[in-house]
C-alpha cells in the first residue's frame, strides 16, 4: 500500500509541473488552487484521471509550500522508473498512468534549459 500512495503522489506531481518546469509563483499559485479546491471538494482529477489519495496529496504540498516535486528529467527518470518496476510489488503500471507520465516528461524536456537536467 505504501508502494501505492508513492507512485499515486509522483505521479500527480509530474502532472502538475509539466506546465512550468521552474518554479513560478504561478505554477505555484495553481498548485496552490488545486489543492485548495480538493480539501473543499474532497476529489480531484486532472483530465480524464481520478487522483486517489486526495489527503496524502493536499498534505504533501502543503509541506511543501505548494512548490512542485518533479521538474527535472532526472526526476522524471526516477518516477518513471519506480512505475516500471511496481509490477515487482504486484501492482500494474497501467494503473499510475505510465504512458501520460512518459507524454509529460517528453513535454517536460522539450521545455527545459540544459541546466536543468
Amino acid at each position: 500500500m505504501h508502494v501505492l500512495i508513492k507512485l499515486a503522489l509522483l505521479s500527480i506531481s509530474l502532472i502538475a509541473s509539466i506546465a512550468a518546469p521552474t518554479v513560478s509563483d504561478d505554477l505555484q499559485n495553481a498548485i496552490r488552487v488545486e489543492i485548495e479546491q480538493l480539501r473543499i471538494s474532497g476529489q480531484l482529477s486532472l483530465g480524464d484521471v481520478h487522483i486517489a489519495s486526495g489527503d496524502l496529496l493536499a498534505e504533501f504540498y502543503e509541506r511543501r509550500n505548494f512548490q512542485p516535486a518533479w521538474t527535472t528529467i532526472a526526476q522524471t527518470d526516477s518516477l518513471l522508473a519506480a512505475i516500471e518496476d511496481s509490477y515487482l510489488e504486484g501492482f500494474d503500471p497501467a494503473d499510475y498512468n505510465l504512458e501520460k507520465i512518459r507524454l509529460a516528461q517528453q513535454l517536460l524536456s522539450n521545455e527545459l534549459l540544459p541546466h536543468q537536467l
